[in-house]
């Protein structure tokens, strides 16, 4: 167990410092383009994080999910992975430049890029997942950390010598940024473990196609949860309001940072341990009630500073961020509470019940979301995202209930907080000042 824990903080570690990275070159990009033009190249990025996910069709997590179960080789997995990502991004090309003809697109002129852009994320996503599901953190974080350091002193650039760079051109740069790192992922595994590329080998087994088509479903839910409102928005107000609730976004992502970080990790653990039922049951409302007071924690820093920290941080074209998330806070609380119970699902091959969950909150969302916008712009959806939110929590939560005998009063347990986090560092640090 305690070694389990090791890998889950270091895995964490690691993702920590390549969230950081991305959260600071988001801030770059703010106050560099300000929030039309950042809006601009985040409407075309979240667009394209869709057809990502679209296109990968859930194989990253069931790969790394057949690879902590040991049920196929390394060779079998990696040679699957590559050979989706060509075929699905053949596909994707064919698929552009039919809808360039016919003008379906915007930003046709980095049309190779967008293609390389779309290949290497999805290979980068499975190669990396298996790199994780065997405990090997640092490289697959390490890598786009040194990426987002090197698109940030290309912008620092610009700032150093008073000149103002082209958005256009600095999207360039970011579309071919992954490529980089997928090429050293790939190699780094083929010669590590002599892994020859052979068709005989890309064939998918039923259990990992059904494995990756419910998680594909989840993650399509959970993505159009995230990011769908943001078309809305687009559609119904103006580019100053998109900018402001993209990066009103961005902030709900770094209250959702631990949950995201943990549930690359998490998910492999759970699997590994999946033997021994009872104890990851109560490990993981250990971990919803550590999410919970996290969570809770850090909107309340956001609450009470925020009004002055986010125009600071994005300049002060982003006076709308404020009143945004303090209406968001609620859901974004409790769905960050929920990530735990859902890996848990994903652990034992119930991915329904998450799909359930997601569908349920997508539906309410959009219905709050057409009735409030058009009156009250992006005050109308952080309402509809928040009460989405909230809902996923009661449903998934109802159904875990099933499945242990635990009270669920523990997830939101003050005592269970001190018990699991605060003794533990006020330990740490009478340890470290009996050594001083």
């Amino acid at each position: 167990m305690h070694q389990q824990k090791n890998i889950l903080l270091k895995g964490v570690t690691w993702k920590l410092l390549l969230f950081v990275s991305a959260f600071l070159l988001n801030i770059f990009i703010a106050n560099i383009f300000g929030a039309t033009e950042s809006g601009a190249f985040f409407y075309i990025i979240n667009n394209l994080t869709l057809i990502i996910q679209f296109l990968g069709l859930g194989l990253d997590t069931s790969l790394g999910y057949f690879n902590s179960k040991k049920e196929h080789t390394s060779s079998y997995l990696l040679n699957i992975a590559i050979s989706w990502s060509l075929i699905t991004s053949i596909l994707f090309s064919l698929f552009f430049f039919i809808g360039h003809n016919y003008e379906l697109f915007e930003n046709k002129n980095n049309s190779l890029l967008l293609i390389i852009f779309v290949f290497s994320s999805l290979l980068n996503g499975m190669v990396s997942i298996l790199y994780i599901s065997s405990n090997r953190n640092i490289l697959p974080n390490l890598l786009p950390t040194v990426i987002n350091v090197s698109l940030i002193a290309y912008l620092y650039f610009f700032i150093r010598n008073n000149q103002n760079p082209d958005w256009q051109h600095f999207l360039k740069a970011y579309l071919l940024a992954p490529a980089f790192s997928c090429i050293i992922l790939v190699s780094g595994k083929i010669y590590k473990e002599r892994i020859k590329f052979s068709l005989q080998q890309i064939k998918l087994s039923k259990k990992l196609f059904s494995y990756s088509l419910q998680i594909f479903i989840f993650n399509l839910l959970i993505n159009l949860l995230l990011r769908s409102d943001i078309w809305l928005v687009k559609s119904l107000t103006n580019a100053d309001d998109l900018g402001n609730y993209i990066q009103t976004g961005k902030m709900v992502q770094l209250v959702l940072l631990l949950p995201n970080l943990a549930s690359f990790i998490l998910l492999p653990l759970l699997t590994q341990q999946r033997q021994n039922r009872e104890l990851v049951k109560e490990n993981v409302l250990k971990l919803c009630n550590v999410y919970f007071y996290s969570s809770l924690l850090l909107c309340g820093f956001f609450a009470a500073s925020g009004y002055w920290l986010f125009p600071f941080l994005f300049g002060s074209s982003f006076t709308e961020m404020y009143p945004t998330f303090i209406l968001i806070i609620p859901g974004v609380v409790l769905f960050s509470t929920a990530y735990p119970i859902d890996s848990y699902f994903s652990s034992i091959d119930r991915n329904t019940e998450n799909i359930k969950a997601t569908i349920c909150a997508l539906a309410i969302m959009l219905m709050i979301d057409l009735l409030l916008i058009p009156h009250f712009s992006i005050y109308g959806a952080a309402i509809g995202s928040a009460v989405a939110y909230i809902t996923f929590f009661f449903y998934i939560v109802n159904r875990f209930k099933h499945y242990t005998s635990i009270s669920l009063l523990y997830i939101f347990s003050r005592k269970t907080f001190q018990k699991t986090v605060l003794v533990p560092i006020k330990h740490q640090l009478k340890s470290i000042s009996n050594k001083n």
